[in-house]
């Protein structure tokens, strides 16, 4: 092993050890940490309010928030890894890091932030679990402090917190952008409604607010629907397919309303005021739609008909057609799933089907009824495997490349010239991209991290490539802040 690369091994190894054993209840002084590498510092209860800590200058001071013991140890483990990798991998950063444990609970996850603060902490990088997040997200307020958390729950991202893993949200917009520029302009939605499956539906859902044309559909099943109950469903959008779209005369007199309105905005916002009508929300989402629209450079016409479209598709008009289903379930579920579509010959009726990342588990030469289906993936890139085995003896877990991801995006961010301390939030969007374990990475504007991913095709004879990596950004609903 060359000697720089024995001189990191020995360096991580170093590091992770005292991260480990600061953990432990011990009477005995831990052993000193190796250069750049403060001592943990421990905690047994939280204060009654955390408070935010001045400005400061000196080393970038990263809190890293992680399971260092109980049943998420290992994890623990990688996570401490590879943030110790991004550090010394990051050549001249006048940074430090202090680690502290969470056990994987959320009330000592608070604990180990309280620390942090009083460990005068610049950034958080942690906690790996959303409802750890969650929990901290308060307190990260009350200390003027961001956390990029490891989750992959993207509905733990908020002011404070950039959630690193890669949430259902990023997928969906990939795979769903990509569908609408292949020509699909009605995609369901299809699977559990669960935590993925909401995630989803509403990420699409505002995919489509955002594309003119666009129209999607949730057609999520409760988490007690039988198999009979399911390929009812199946068998209603794979029919759907064909019938003819049309319109109710509903419909059609909004049609002629906004054709005949100086300002369809108006005449979408005036039906909206009216508290007796059941559709008024309804209409307000849609004056909303038609402004962002023609604020954004769409004409009247576009606007109008993507309003129309939205509205078809809300009141279930048009038959329920579609060109495409994101299927979002996984594993087990989706081997049972997937087969009730080519049962009722969806191909033969021109739908393709669309995944998630889940489907990496799928064996292309297995999965018949996949074939012809697409889903988004991380291309493979670059050498980091290889590094972090020479490193630590071991191939890295996907946490250790979050967490490398994370420290590398913290570090950027607190190393420009005049970033307040501790890093704001701001910092991370400014920050633009940094190359991470797998290629670059960047904050959303949802508080997401982003990363390139490609859409594969499965085909009998393996994955067939049909869309070359690249970042997207997801689409906000209605109203969401901006990080």
């Amino acid at each position: 092993m060359p000697p720089e690369e024995m001189r990191m091994a020995r360096g991580l190894a170093s590091f992770a050890a005292v991260a480990l054993l600061a953990a432990c209840a011990s009477n005995t002084p831990p052993p000193r940490a190796p250069d750049r590498v403060l001592q943990p510092v421990g905690r047994t209860q939280a204060p009654a309010a955390v408070q935010p800590a001045p400005s400061r200058t000196g080393p970038l001071r990263i809190a890293l928030l992680a399971p260092l013991s109980g049943d998420f140890a290992d994890a623990g483990r990688d996570l401490v890894n590879g943030a110790a990798m991004a550090l010394f991998e990051t050549p001249g950063a006048d940074a430090e890091i202090m680690a502290f444990d969470t056990k994987g609970d959320a009330e000592a996850a608070r604990t180990a932030l309280a620390a942090a603060v009083d460990g005068r902490a610049d950034v958080v990088v942690g906690p790996l679990f959303g409802r750890n997040a969650g929990a901290i997200a308060p307190d990260l307020a009350a200390a003027g402090l961001a956390a990029l958390a490891f989750s992959n729950d993207g509905g733990a991202a908020g002011p404070n917190v950039v959630v690193m893993g890669r949430a259902v949200e990023t997928e969906t917009a990939r795979i769903v952008r990509q569908a609408a520029d292949d020509g699909a302009r009605a995609i369901a939605v299809f699977g559990r409604r669960d935590a993925v499956g909401l995630a989803a539906a509403a990420q699409a859902m505002a995919e489509a607010s955002a594309t003119p044309g666009l129209v999607v559909s949730p057609a999520l099943y409760d988490a007690g629907a039988g198999y009979t109950d399911i390929a009812r469903e199946v068998q209603r959008l794979v029919s759907a397919r064909g019938a003819a779209t049309g319109t109710t005369a509903r419909s059609a007199a909004l049609e002629s309303e906004l054709d005949a309105a100086v300002d369809p905005a108006i005449a979408l916002a005036a039906r909206g005021a009216d508290p007796a009508d059941p559709e008024s929300g309804l209409y307000r989402d849609l004056a909303d739609l038609y402004r962002r629209m023609t604020s954004g450079g769409a004409s009247r016409e576009q606007a109008t008909a993507a309003a129309l479209q939205r509205y078809r598709a809300a009141t279930s008009v048009g038959g329920g057609r579609v060109d495409a289903v994101l299927l979002t379930v996984g594993g087990a579920e989706l081997s049972t799933v997937a087969p009730m579509f080519q049962l009722y010959d969806a191909d033969t009726a021109g739908i393709r089907l669309l995944g998630l990342g889940n489907w990496v588990e799928m064996d292309p030469a297995r999965a018949r009824e996949l074939h012809g289906g697409r889903y988004p993936a991380e291309a493979p890139g670059g050498d980091f495997e290889a590094r972090y085995q020479a490193a630590y003896g071991q191939p890295p877990s996907e946490l250790s490349a979050v967490a490398y991801d994370a420290a590398r995006l913290a570090l950027r961010a607190g190393d420009g010239f005049g970033t307040p301390r501790p890093t704001p939030m701001s910092a991370f969007a400014t920050a633009g991209e940094v190359e991470g374990a797998h290629g670059p990475v960047r904050m959303s504007a949802g508080g997401l991290a982003l990363r390139p991913l490609e859409v594969l095709e499965l085909q009998p004879t393996g994955l067939v490539p049909v869309d070359p990596p690249r970042i997207v950004e997801p689409a906000l609903p209605a109203g969401a802040p901006v990080s």
